[in-house]
């Protein structure tokens, strides 16, 4: 035989079973602020890793847009020697934080990206660089230069000619005329433009370029 609940205990579980049936259960404060972290890291880490993934691109198209300006302005120049020249604009605009556009449209204005090109007042390579009046300066600022010979050499050229005009841009306030006209030796109105135009002319190519270069990236990613 069953024995009979006490009335005190049937009272404490009927109100027991109301109190629970009324409940709603509720995720814990913590974890929702754990998820939505998650959600704002992983939204950030895909920001970072679009924002690599465009400079990347920049650098890549970059470097294509100055190469191609180098055959267009000299024919006989190799591809190889082209993409390697232009890898070289690339490091000395890093080094010296100089626009790689400006580097190399000095570049085709002195020499047309010949890279034994010597002018007749003693200026040699690529960038012109005039050995007589800079050599001690060179040999300052590069132990690996100490030769005329060595300052030929492509990328020595390209590094210490960059290095030379951003001396000028430091000392002309950032004036970019000025620190050209510095470069030349003599106030030329011509030169400038002349620079100027290859610099435009590579700033319009680059930014059709990564234009089409980022929708096709987008649709990659998207597809």
């Amino acid at each position: 035989m069953l024995k009979k609940i006490p009335r005190n205990i049937l009272i404490l579980v009927t109100i027991a079973a109301i109190l629970f049936s009324g409940m709603k259960i509720v995720k814990p404060v913590f974890a929702e602020g754990q998820l939505i972290e998650s959600k704002m890291l992983n939204t950030e880490e895909s920001k970072i890793e679009k924002e690599e993934i465009v400079t990347q691109i920049a650098g890549k198209v970059k470097k294509d847009v100055i190469a191609r300006k180098f055959k267009s302005v000299n024919s006989n120049l190799e591809n190889y020697a082209a993409s390697k020249f232009s890898e070289y604009v690339m490091e000395a605009s890093a080094a010296f934080q100089i626009d790689p556009f400006l580097i190399a449209s000095i570049l085709i204005k002195e020499s047309h990206a010949k890279y034994k090109a010597r002018s007749s007042c003693g200026a040699y390579g690529l960038m012109q660089v005039n050995w007589s009046v800079h050599r001690g300066n060179i040999r300052k600022a590069f132990s690996e230069i100490a030769t005329l010979s060595d300052l030929i050499q492509p990328r020595n050229n390209i590094l210490v000619g960059t290095y030379i005009f951003s001396c000028y841009m430091q000392s002309s306030g950032g004036d970019i005329s000025e620190a050209l006209s510095r470069y030349l030796g003599a106030s030329g109105r011509r030169y400038i433009a002349g620079v100027m135009k290859y610099h435009s002319q590579m700033v319009d190519s680059y930014s059709n370029m990564m234009e089409v270069m980022l929708k096709r990236e987008l649709t990659d990613t998207t597809a």
